[in-house]
């Protein structure tokens, strides 16, 4: 039989892959998910009900792993929308550590998801595991998240994900949708931490197989590029001639404080990934955007 894994924020686009990547393996996958209605695509996979503060089973799991936390971008910033952004990544990561510190036989490993966020805005250094926290709100959140995924007496990995991409789901499709119309936009000339999906789940696979690998990782593509060359690969690809920057103030207008997410880019390279010599199974962007487009 194979490894026992417990995923919270199975029912996200990680979640989903991850969970029918796993089951393909032959591990037992079992689920947490705050939603009645919510059903595995696959059959196979266990769910948990749960209130995203406690972890209610007395089931035993090699790994655990939490993608849990509210989308930063789906509503317009409020105290209240910025407190549970804030909530669903502090409490969950809170209920994974008393889980792990209570069950009878401790995890081989906590993989925890948090993001490149961490380094704020950042857009002519290198940054690395080892460079500084930024200045801002999200900043200082992804530190405060990280500190509580490191309390931890198990094995602990906190992944610094860039933008995840994949054309089931997440910010790429909203990206190039315009391309239907024979046309695409870009936000800006900002350095654009990118990752291919299939990436993002071998990095994961390759932290539970390793008992060496632990700590902060960039998980993001060895590739540098900025958010205007990203747009102008993805029209090459397609064949458009019409690339259009979008003005900040429409941003500002129909984002509000969001905006800010995608104007701000940071330069961050995935040192510690290069160091164990990972393997990327997609390099470089052109060879993603193929894949994806």
């Amino acid at each position: 039989m194979g490894k026992r894994i417990l995923i919270g924020g199975g029912s996200g686009l990680l979640g989903e892959t991850l969970s029918d990547f796993f089951v393909k393996k032959e591990y037992c996958v079992t689920v947490l998910s705050r939603s009645e209605s919510y059903k595995p695509k696959n059959k196979e996979i266990k769910k948990i009900i749960w209130d995203g503060k406690k972890i209610d089973t007395n089931e035993i799991f090699d790994v655990v792993i939490n993608l849990s936390g509210l989308s930063i971008m789906d509503n317009r910033w409020s105290d209240k929308i910025l407190k549970e952004i804030r909530d669903s990544r502090i409490d969950s990561t809170k209920a994974f550590c008393d889980f792990i510190e209570k069950t009878e036989r401790k995890p081989e490993c906590f993989i925890s998801a948090s993001a490149v966020g961490y380094y704020g805005e950042m857009n002519e250094k290198t940054l690395t595991e080892d460079s500084p926290k930024g200045k801002g709100w999200i900043p200082d959140l992804v530190s405060e998240w990280e500190s509580e995924v490191f309390k931890s007496t198990i094995r602990v990995a906190a992944l610094r994900f860039g933008i995840i991409l994949s054309n089931k789901g997440g910010a790429f499709p909203k990206m190039v949708l315009s391309s239907k119309f024979g046309v695409v936009s870009h936000f800006g000339n900002h350095y654009f931490p990118w990752i291919h999906i299939n990436d993002v789940i071998k990095v994961i696979q390759t932290i539970i197989e390793n008992s060496e690998m632990s700590g902060v990782y960039n998980v993001v593509a060895p590739e540098l590029v900025t958010q205007k060359g990203f747009i102008y690969s993805v029209a090459e690809i397609l064949d458009l001639s019409i690339v259009l920057p979008v003005p900040t103030f429409a941003l500002k207008l129909f984002l509000g404080e969001r905006y800010k997410m995608l104007k701000e880019g940071q330069k961050v390279e995935p040192k510690r990934l290069k160091e164990i010599n990972f393997e990327f199974e997609y390099p470089k962007l052109e060879g993603a955007l193929r894949d994806l487009l």
